[in-house]
């Protein structure tokens, strides 16, 4: 267990479990009542309340796990390795039943589930076919030429309500939208005006899709279930264009991420910009966007040799340990790389990560030129809410679903955590003690209050609870600290 204190009235107790072994890290069910594991030639379901292990199941058609996921009514579970073209699906609750998919010389480049839960959605090498298996009647549909995102992680097919399935092809050199039913007949057939389609994504409150343009090009356009074009706009023309799409929880709010390092946010009732985020290079006294901004800077914990001598003859590995630091002075300048023309491969600027909250106040933001720093914006007041200051890159961040608090993973041993009472580090045993390597990737539990923490042989799950120094206190949020406070405190 680790107890941590915000600054504040509120504490947080962390409790975290033995490693998992897991080369494919670990996936939770859409009730959040199940998490699952797999290290060939096993695959574990547990309880997440209890970790408890659930069902076990055998995979070892299977040397190397690609791809983990449950479907999205969470009875059902699917594995899939790329390498040997095998994806194997088991029933939760009727543990006899097995589902094998050989996908053959079309080869697998990815795997989905369909909005029913009852078809498997595999993708061919090169995105030849998308090939749609029933699991009820064994009938098999194909689709040409989609595009490679359509089985990505992250990726989501299905609408709201998963009556609705939607699959961009490529037909005649043009880009086309098709909407399928639960039964996957055609639906609606759409011409888009895309260039090179890069993802679509469909809105939380109704049946209306966000499509948009490769980093060539600077377009994004919102259609509605019958093809008509709501919402199409363009920032500027002859410039790396649209990094990423985010609809807000609400499905109000639409925000467009870009290699302009800028984050434009329309109202998806009139379709008009209402702000535009710029991350600038720095933070000066009397700006009205980050006057109030908390600046944490991550600072090694200073140590004693005895720690690190302790350390050694247990068998561990010693990592420095860190904490959060508030930064008062301004101005702040930050340290933004430029790309280097003559290197090829993938141009590393623009904001590569932007996620909104689950209550739609705040949005976390990281620039692929800067990713040592996430910038935290409070939507409600226009303005910069906290920036965090890190030693390394961040590697994965994510909103716990229920509560406006942030987790992030930096590659090494140690968990991020900001609310809008404060930000702390928290050690993970693990890594400290050398089970395991430092993790990447992070996955709150759709539930809240539990974390999946993950390397490429290893997860760790996180167990958080809040406790209150004061219970009198209704809620602790409405305390939210500014640079203000902290300054007349101090």
């Amino acid at each position: 267990s680790l107890l941590l204190i915000f600054p504040g009235t509120s504490q947080i107790k962390m409790n975290f479990s033995s490693p998992l072994s897991s080369g494919g890290g670990a996936t939770w069910s859409s009730c959040g009542h199940l998490m699952a594991t797999c290290s060939p030639p096993r695959l574990s379901v547990w309880d997440s309340s209890k970790l408890e292990v659930v069902a076990v199941f055998p995979c070892q058609e299977l040397t190397q796990v690609d791809r983990l996921v449950f479907s999205p009514d969470s009875q059902l579970v699917l594995l899939a390795g790329f390498k040997a073209g095998i994806v194997l699906i088991f029933s939760v609750e009727e543990q006899e039943w097995r589902g094998r998919v050989q996908c053959g010389a079309g080869g697998l480049a990815g795997v989905a589930w369909s909005g029913d839960s009852r078809h498997v959605l595999t993708l061919g090498e090169w995105g030849v076919v998308l090939t749609v298996w029933s699991l009820a009647s064994k009938s098999v549909q194909y689709v040409k030429n989609p595009r490679m995102w359509t089985t990505a992680p992250g990726t989501v097919l299905y609408n709201r309500d998963r009556t609705y399935s939607m699959v961009v092809e490529r037909r005649e050199g043009k880009d086309c939208l098709n909407i399928f039913s639960t039964d996957w007949q055609l639906v609606r057939h759409t011409v888009l005006d895309t260039e090179d389609c890069a993802g679509a994504v469909w809105s939380p409150s109704r049946d209306c899709v966000a499509v948009w343009d490769s980093s060539l090009y600077y377009r994004v356009q919102v259609l509605s279930l019958d093809g008509r074009c709501e919402f199409d706009y363009s920032a500027y023309e002859h410039q790396l264009g649209v990094k990423g799409v985010r609809w807000s929880p609400s499905g109000q709010f639409l925000a467009v991420s870009s290699y302009d390092n800028k984050i434009r946010i329309f109202c998806s009732q009139f379709w008009t910009m209402i702000h535009e985020v710029e991350h600038n290079a720095a933070l000066h006294e009397g700006d009205p966007v980050s006057c109030r901004a908390v600046v944490y800077q991550e600072e090694e914990v200073p140590s004693q040799d005895l720690d690190a001598r302790l350390a050694l003859e247990l068998g561990g590995v010693y990592l420095q340990q860190s904490k959060y630091n508030a930064i008062e002075e301004r101005p702040i300048y930050l340290d933004f790389t430029k790309p280097d023309p003559r290197k090829s491969g993938t141009v590393k600027i623009g904001v590569g990560l932007a996620e909104w909250s689950g209550c739609g106040r705040y949005i976390a933001s990281r620039c692929d030129n800067l990713q040592t720093v996430v910038w935290i914006w409070d939507f409600e007041n226009l303005q910069l809410a906290a920036m965090l200051v890190h030693k390394e890159g961040v590697k994965s961040l994510e909103w716990d679903p229920l509560l406006p608090r942030l987790g992030l993973v930096t590659g090494g041993g140690g968990l991020y955590l900001w609310t809008p009472l404060g930000a702390v580090v928290g050690r993970i045993p693990s890594v400290h003690r050398g089970e395991m390597e430092g993790v990447a990737e992070l996955k709150w539990n759709p539930r809240g209050g539990a974390i999946a923490i993950s390397n490429s042989k290893h997860s760790v799950l996180c167990k958080i609870s809040d406790q209150k120094k004061r219970e009198e206190e209704e809620s602790d949020l409405d305390l939210e600290p500014s640079r203000e406070d902290s300054q007349s405190n101090s």
